[in-house]
Parts: C-alpha cells; structure tokens; sequence
C-alpha cells in the first residue's frame, strides 16, 4: 500500500508542503529480496538528525526474517532541496535514508524514506509535521524510543 494513500498532486499537503513526489515501496519478485528495508541511516552529505534504527529481525515472520527485513515501507527518490523548490514554504530537515537488504543493489538503497517539516513564519499555516516511511515498530525498542522522544522533543519545540 502507498502512502499517502491518494496520489501525490498540487493541492495536497505531502507534495506541497514536505514536497513528497514519489512514495511507496514494493518488493520487486524479480530482485530476490534486495529492497527489503532492514534499517535507517542518515542521508550521506545531510548532516545526522537522529541516530540509526536497524529493523528488530524479532519481530519479523519467519519468511522476513529469513530474508533479513521487510517489504512494507515507502521511500522518497532523493533528498529535498527546498531552496530550489520554488514556492517552498517552511523548513525540511531529511533525516534517514532507506538502507536495502541488498545495499547498493536496490535502486532504493540511501534514498530519503523519513522527514520533518515546520513553518517558520511567525503565523504559521499548519504545525509540526514528521513522517516516517517505516514503522517504528518493527525498529529495535531502545532505537526507536530514543528517536521518538528526540521527535517529541522537537514537537514540543516550536508553533
């Protein structure tokens, strides 16, 4: 399933605000599992926001776990540079890059799958936003409770 669920287009807030024009990961059969999501990185050249979750293999059934992760994640091609986005309002940080079973093998290894965006206008439109392209729960606990008190931090932070 794609997130966001409806496509991406002018007027909706992922492509307008967080400048998301492309999402969802599907398992191609032909790759023998090479982009499977086993953990999240920084972006290689963008400075490291939150440290790096690698997927709880634990959690997984037994055929992702075989296979060393899962294929239920969405992923964006490339990070966003807001400032040659014309129009763009706001602040993006990227923070975690799409780390592939496979590595360099999956056209999805290092691209942006996590984000976070806030507008920095002293009247701001809308509120803090992350979005993560990966579930948390499947990251190993003391990751993923670490980065989401450093996000509720950063909420908690700003308008």
């Amino acid at each position: 399933m794609a997130y966001p669920k409806t496509e991406l287009g002018p007027g909706n807030f992922a492509w307008d605000f967080l400048k998301l024009h492309s999402s969802n990961i599907n398992n191609d059969k032909g790759t023998k599992n090479a982009n499977l999501f086993h953990s999240a990185r920084w972006i290689p050249g963008v400075p490291a926001i939150y440290d790096t979750m690698s997927v709880d293999l634990n959690k997984l059934n037994l055929f992702q776990k075989a296979a060393g992760g899962y294929s239920h994640a969405d992923a964006v091609f490339g990070p966003i540079d807001a400032e040659a986005e014309p129009g763009f309002e706001g602040d993006v940080d990227s923070l975690y890059a799409y780390c592939a079973v496979g590595g360099s093998a999956s056209p999805y290894d290092g691209k942006l799958c996590a984000l976070r965006w806030h507008d920095a206008a002293p009247k701001p439109l809308h509120g803090r936003t992350q979005w993560f392209g990966f579930e948390l729960y499947f990251m190993h606990d003391d990751q993923a409770q670490k980065t989401f008190n450093q996000s509720l931090d950063w909420f908690r932070a700003g308008p």
